[in-house]
């Protein structure tokens, strides 16, 4: 029979302990060494602290309105990059542009009109504003082409989907029109914090009421339909609107809580406050059109239709954010026709600056840009493509994704590939062939953030420490 030895038991519990505090130490400046040296997924905005700042991408050309008879013979891409975007002169022009020519073919017996769109964008939010070169967007057989710029909304961008919303005139719904009468509930929620309760307090609504056919609600709702509930968070004196949508309801009837977190309970209890209900009257077409500018470059109908287009999505209860709308959500599109006789072809290129995401953790910097071959899919047909890269900047292997293979020739890079290739096209620039990675460069925020881990491991580390110490000394101490 084997028998326990309570002081080497307390030995044992001990390096256990201490070997787990050094595992732990190991593990956690593993993981910190780790994300230091890790190439990283770069997707933010300028404003977040990261090491870089977001470009945009562009994108080749959709048919509007339905998947088109033309074939694409032959696409030419072009990339002239002579210039990155942080390294101008003052008063120089930024011109940096992808230009797409689309060979097309007409295979029927019958002339094909369509319409076609290019979306596309404008200076991104880099630190340093950049005086754009002038472009000529669209071309037909190497002229020049009308076209007209038109915008649609979406939280969400998602390209194949929202070239659909580009529409001639106005949306015509059953329900919604500009004439609909809006009744506008302000509701302002007024209390005392008390002790040990947040000096946040959520207005509640469990669940919305019943309304009729004629009757749509847009507000602070989480949920659809009856299943629909309000949660929003505010403070005293804050207001939120309700907006009844046709035919009123008694919105003050609809039993209303407010509530806050207790300390002592560990939970939302109900608290004592004063729901204040106002009441005004407008239409739709005017709370549409309450936060529209004609210096955001967007016509009335394309921002008319956006909004009718979120509502349409929800029947009975949608959000705020559906019909008060903010400028930076719309999408450009370069909107233009085309027309070709049976069985003939013709060209049409697109052009638009290309303004990538700039990585602040090598030096020199490095310039990453993503073109979006997919659109490609909605023609009929797909032939050769042929991508040529003109720049005296360097390939980064690293950051180019692995769908093509650019050859290095003579003024810079190119490839030809049979058919259209899976996946979107993605590459990166330096000034030198092999730039030094510098951790997080610029970036004050990720420095600060090492620091911070580094100690809260120690500290960490040092607890399991002393705790071990004084459980070995606990354990030593019972058995004497």
């Amino acid at each position: 029979m084997r028998t326990l030895n309570h002081k080497n038991g307390a030995k044992s519990t001990f390096f256990r302990a201490a070997v787990a505090a050094a595992g732990g130490a190991v593990f956690i400046f593993a993981l910190l060494l780790s994300g230091m040296a890790a190439p990283r997924t770069l997707s933010a905005s300028a404003n977040s602290g990261a090491p870089w700042e977001m470009g945009v991408t562009a994108e080749g050309v959709y048919s509007v309105h339905e998947d088109s008879v033309l074939e694409v013979k032959s696409e030419l891409l072009t990339f002239n990059i002579t210039a990155l975007p942080d390294e101008l002169d003052d008063g120089q022009e930024y011109d940096a542009r992808v230009t797409a020519e689309y060979t097309f073919y007409n295979p029927t017996a019958e002339y094909v009109t369509t319409q076609m769109a290019f979306p596309f964008a404008s200076n991104p939010y880099y630190e340093r504003e950049l005086t754009e070169a002038e472009i000529t967007p669209v071309c037909i057989d190497g002229s020049p082409a009308d076209y007209q710029i038109r915008h649609t909304y979406s939280q969400y961008t998602d390209f194949e989907t929202d070239v659909r919303k580009i529409l001639d005139g106005v949306i015509e719904d059953d329900f919604y029109s500009a004439d609909l009468p809006v009744t506008v509930y302000t509701i302002t929620l007024e209390y005392e914090v008390g002790r040990g309760m947040s000096d946040y307090a959520a207005l509640r609504l469990d669940s919305l009421p019943a309304t009729g056919d004629g009757t749509r609600l847009v507000g602070p709702f989480g949920g659809s339909g009856s299943s629909a509930t309000v949660w929003n968070v505010m403070t005293s004196g804050d207001s939120v609107d309700v907006y009844v949508l046709g035919d009123d309801v008694p919105v003050v009837e609809w039993g209303w809580i407010a509530s806050s977190y207790s300390d002592r309970a560990g939970e939302h209890v109900v608290i004592d406050a004063d729901i204040i209900f106002k009441s005004s009257s407008t239409t739709l077409g005017e709370l549409i059109f309450s936060g529209y500018d004609e210096e955001y470059g967007i016509s009335r109908t394309d921002w008319y239709n956006a909004a009718v287009g979120n509502l349409s999505d929800d029947k009975i209860a949608g959000s705020s954010h559906d019909i008060i709308l903010v400028p930076y959500l719309f999408t450009s599109w370069y909107v233009y026709e085309t027309s070709v006789a049976p069985n003939s072809s013709f060209t049409n290129s697109v052009t638009a600056l290309l303004y990538p995401t700039i990585h602040f953790n090598y030096k020199p910097y490095i310039y990453e840009y993503v073109y979006y071959l997919s659109p490609a899919k909605s023609w009929a047909d797909f032939g050769e493509l042929e991508i040529v890269i003109n720049t005296p900047y360097y390939i980064q292997d690293s950051y180019t994704s692995d769908n093509v293979t650019l050859e290095s020739v003579s003024g810079g890079y190119r490839t030809e590939i049979s058919g259209l290739p899976e996946g979107e096209l993605t590459f990166a620039l330096c000034s030198v062939s092999q730039p030094e990675r510098t951790g997080y460069g610029g970036s004050g925020f990720f420095a600060v953030l090492v620091v911070v881990l580094v100690a809260v491991a120690v500290i960490g580390i040092a607890i399991i420490v002393v705790a071990s110490v004084l459980l070995y000394k606990l354990v030593r101490k019972r058995v004497g």
